[in-house]
């Protein structure tokens, strides 16, 4: 009987390794915990990050004609600036003209409901509103908007109560626009800055291999760095998915004879950047501008119109554009949209596939592995 021997070589536990992967997580652990403590900074964070990557590929397309780097800096950020001057002009008046426009619209349709009510006292409120409606949309959902406690609930609080909502929302929405403009300006004042001097900053960071915190340097800038890579791709493809889902949006408004499309568009385009929020926010407009112009049968129209697109954009969209700017399938790219808005939101749409992407892609393989599953995914 033969007995196998062990190598006492392979016995032994490797500390050394073992040492080394409990620093890793030590300071991946500790940057997480720094951007947790900065999550109320995340947007800016995010929108200085954006439109840094952007203006620097920008700089470097126009360096043949111009070859002085800081005056290509400057001219670049100008063109932006005049854009977002350009934007805010034309955007700023409108807001304020649409949403006097559409406080008088619901006001008078709620006047007109009152007194159609009034003049049909046997019928309840949901049987009177729904009057707009196409007789074959009445069947379909009659039986489902006679509910009981609906009725009670509009019975009580009156229909000029629960149209009193729209100020409010309009506010809302005023209020999300100003926040979102600040943010913007923060953004790209801060990416301007560090633009200008980043040579001196990547001189500055390159130091700290001299420093204590030479291991975190170590272990953190590469990886961070392919990081915003895939971040600037992501960004790149969604603004391709924005252009698609605005010419859809487009499309369907000028069929059902909307007016201002080009305001209507212009907001539907910024808001395409936020994922999920975005398709509701930008469809209150568009829906209450409905209202006036064709009432409550072009309001459901609408809605409908909205949903075919954004499930377009979700399912059609966003997977092949983005799986095409990342070399993923796009099954793939749907499944994590699905998990990663479940579990985190918006920012789980906006992150998850370019931090899969850079895990399954970089972290979880060798240098030599990484390399080969690249160049396969580019040459299918």
């Amino acid at each position: 009987m033969t007995t196998t021997s062990i190598d006492p070589r392979h016995s032994r536990f490797d500390w050394a390794r073992a040492r080394s992967i409990a620093q890793s997580w030590a300071i991946w652990g500790l940057l997480i915990g720094i951007l947790y403590l900065l999550r109320d900074f995340f947007a800016l964070i995010f929108v200085t990050f954006v439109f840094a990557y952007l203006m620097n590929t920008f700089t470097h397309s126009i360096e043949r004609f111009v070859t002085w780097r800081r005056p290509r800096i400057v001219i670049a950020f100008l063109i932006l600036l005049g854009l977002f001057v350009a934007a805010g002009w034309y955007l700023v008046p409108n807001v304020k003209t649409q949403a006097v426009q559409i406080a008088n619209t619901v006001n008078d349709y709620v006047e007109k409901i009152e007194g159609r009510a009034k003049a049909q006292p046997d019928k309840n409120w949901i049987a009177v509103v729904s009057q707009d409606l196409p007789p074959s949309l009445q069947e379909l959902i009659g039986p489902t908007l006679r509910s009981e406690v609906v009725d009670e609930w509009i019975e009580k609080e009156g229909l000029p109560q629960v149209t009193a909502l729209v100020p409010k929302l309009l506010q809302g929405l005023i209020f999300f626009l100003i926040q979102a403009g600040t943010i913007l300006f923060l953004g790209l004042l801060f990416s301007f800055l560090i633009l200008l001097d980043l040579p001196r900053l990547q001189n500055e960071i390159g130091k700290l291999r001299r420093t204590r915190l030479k291991i975190i340097f170590e272990h953190a800038a590469a990886p961070l760095v392919k990081v915003g890579e895939i971040l600037g791709k992501t960004f790149q493809a969604q603004a391709a998915i924005a252009v698609c889902n605005t010419a859809l949006t487009g499309i369907g408004l000028t069929i059902f004879g909307m007016p201002q499309v080009t305001f209507l568009l212009f907001i539907v385009f910024l808001l395409s950047f936020i994922p999920v929020a975005g398709v509701f926010i930008s469809s209150v407009p568009i829906c209450l501008i409905g209202l006036g112009h064709g009432g409550l049968q072009i309001v459901f129209a609408l809605v409908a119109m909205i949903t075919i697109v954004h499930m377009f954009e979700a399912y059609i969209l966003n997977p092949r554009i983005m799986g095409a700017a990342l070399h993923m399938n796009p099954v793939m790219v749907l499944a994590i949209l699905t998990v990663g808005g479940k579990l985190l939101g918006p920012w789980g749409l906006i992150l998850g596939v370019p931090l899969c992407y850079f895990v399954f892609a970089y972290a979880i393989w060798s240098k030599e592995d990484s390399g080969e599953l690249r160049a396969a995914s580019r040459h299918p």
